[in-house]
């Protein structure tokens, strides 16, 4: 029997989190109930790239932000898939993508911050690590990275304050 919630029934899934099988039969139970619910896409893609089927995440992850195309979270799914399958130049864009449509959230800027930096431009991945930081202090992701592009430019300096 499947809650009638996507949020409950999302919630039993991850319940059980101890059983990798359990926790299946209860995603793949409430995407059955809420074919279309962009939380439960996102949940399954990602329980999808954990066990390496990358292919089938990716999908998911594609109609979780079909579902839900402001939702960042299947955003960021959608570029781990893509990385995954060997697409890393377009996991990047999608990452970019995430801190345009959502500037207001530190991880999408991180995660641009990231992509930037996977592309050779430093200068806008800097620029997006400082906005995660600024979004959120405590970003340890950010700061490490932003620390790492301080000292790959000598900024011994900047890299030490920042630090702590």
């Amino acid at each position: 029997m499947a809650p009638t919630d996507p949020e409950a029934a999302l919630r039993l899934a991850r319940l059980e989190d101890r059983d990798g099988n359990k926790r299946r039969a209860a995603l793949e139970t409430a995407l059955a109930a809420h074919p279309n619910d962009a939380t439960l896409l996102d949940a399954v893609a990602n329980y999808r790239l954990d066990r390496g089927e990358a292919w089938q995440a990716l999908e998911l992850s594609r109609k979780a932000r079909a579902s839900a195309p402001q939702w960042v979270d299947p955003m960021l799914t959608e570029a781990r898939a893509l990385d995954a399958v060997g697409l890393s130049a377009r996991a990047a864009l999608v990452r970019i993508d995430a801190a345009k449509a959502r500037p207001d959230l530190s991880r999408a800027r991180r995660a641009a911050g990231g992509a930037y930096r996977r592309l050779g431009r430093n200068d806008e991945a800097m620029a997006e690590l400082k906005q995660a930081l600024a979004l959120r202090f405590d970003d340890a992701e950010a700061r490490s990275e932003l620390v790492s592009l301080q000292l790959e430019r000598a900024d011994v300096d900047g890299a030490v304050k920042l630090a702590g």
